[in-house]
C-alpha cells in the first residue's frame, strides 16, 4: 500500500493560524508492462506470472513525517498477466529481483540490471518516485524496450480543517 507523509511543522498550541502540510509519497511505485518476444505467443502473456522479491517493511517516524528505518525482511509481491504495479519501500535495486514464469520457463533478473539496460542505472529506489519499465520476454532472456524514472504523478492538495485533540 502507499503511504503519504508530511514533514513536522512547528505550531503553537491553540493557534488559529492555518498550518500548511505538504504530503509526499513515502513509497516507490514500480510499474511493469510485458510484451512477448521470440519463442512465445500472445496466449502465453496471459499466463505470465511474476513474483518480485524485495524488502517489505519499514519503520515510520510519524512525528517527523519520514521513514526512520527499512527492515531487512524480504517478502514477495505477486502478479499475473501483461502488467503489474507495486509499492516498494526505499531500498537497494540490487536486492529487488523479478522472477518471471511463462509457458513453463523461469527467468530472474534484478531491478539493478534492468535499470542498467535502460541506461539509467540506480543504486537505490527512493520514495516519491515511479519507475516504469516496458519489458520484452524472449526465450533467451528479458530485455528493456523502454521506461522512465520520475516523479510519481501529481502530489495531492487538500483544503480543509483537521482537528487534533
Amino acid at each position: 500500500q502507499d503511504l503519504l507523509l508530511a514533514p513536522q511543522q512547528t505550531v503553537k498550541v491553540g493557534t488559529s493560524e492555518t498550518v500548511y502540510m505538504t504530503f509526499s509519497h513515502a513509497m516507490h511505485k514500480l510499474d511493469l508492462s510485458f510484451t512477448i518476444g521470440n519463442g512465445y505467443t500472445d496466449k502465453d502473456i496471459s499466463s505470465l506470472s511474476l513474483a518480485v522479491d524485495a524488502k517489505t517493511t519499514c519503520v515510520v517516524d510519524g512525528v517527523k513525517g519520514k521513514i526512520k528505518e527499512v527492515k531487512n525482511e524480504i517478502g514477495q509481491y505477486h502478479s499475473t498477466g501483461a502488467t503489474a504495479s507495486f509499492y516498494l519501500v526505499p531500498q537497494l535495486t540490487s536486492g529487488i529481483v523479478l522472477n518471471i514464469n511463462i509457458d513453463g520457463d523461469s527467468k530472474s533478473i534484478s531491478l539493478n540490471e534492468l535499470l542498467s539496460q535502460l541506461g539509467k542505472p540506480q543504486e537505490e529506489i527512493v520514495g516519491g518516485k515511479c519507475t516504469s519499465l516496458n519489458l520484452k520476454i524472449n526465450r533467451n532472456g528479458i530485455s528493456v524496450e523502454g521506461g522512465s524514472i520520475g516523479g510519481w504523478e501529481n502530489q495531492v492538495t487538500a483544503d480543509g480543517e483537521v482537528v487534533i485533540g
